[in-house]
């Protein structure tokens, strides 16, 4: 069985590829509602849909892929090892994934190639929601 979601009218980036600009989740409209697992509906009100543009999450997720996004998971005691997304005024949302080292909450790409971004209250990056689950554009 599946839930309707809304798929917003924004974009993710991964790393080295910037995302929308905007304030939150909540304030974005939707484009269409489509079909997603019950399981990814346990806070159904506070769960909608986000494309994802670049590549540095590829294989796993690509460009033009859909996250699963709960805006009600953001705290960051629970989110350790877990995909997130997050917005930075200048860059805009972004899903990379959450660890935590000591006292340290960083933003881990996939890829060598990009570096970590630690967490902090001058960094101007905020957790919006943990990713789900995605939908492949593939498929």
């Amino acid at each position: 069985m599946s839930a309707p979601l809304p798929v917003l009218k924004a974009l993710a980036g991964t790393d080295g590829s910037r995302g929308d600009k905007k304030l939150s989740l909540e304030r974005i409209g939707a484009s269409k509602l489509t079909g997603a697992p019950r399981e990814w509906c346990n806070h159904a009100r506070y769960t909608s849909l986000l494309r994802v543009r670049g590549h540095s999450r590829e294989p796993r997720i690509g460009s033009g892929d859909i996250l699963a996004v709960d805006s009600l998971q953001t705290d960051p005691s629970k989110l350790v090892g877990k995909l997130v997304v997050v917005i930075h005024e200048e860059n805009g949302f972004c899903v990379s994934r959450f660890r935590r080292y000591e006292t340290l909450d960083v933003l881990q790409s996939e890829s060598p190639q990009y570096k970590a971004i630690v967490l902090g209250k001058n960094s101007g990056w905020r957790v919006v929601g943990r990713v789900l689950g995605w939908i492949s554009a593939a498929s």
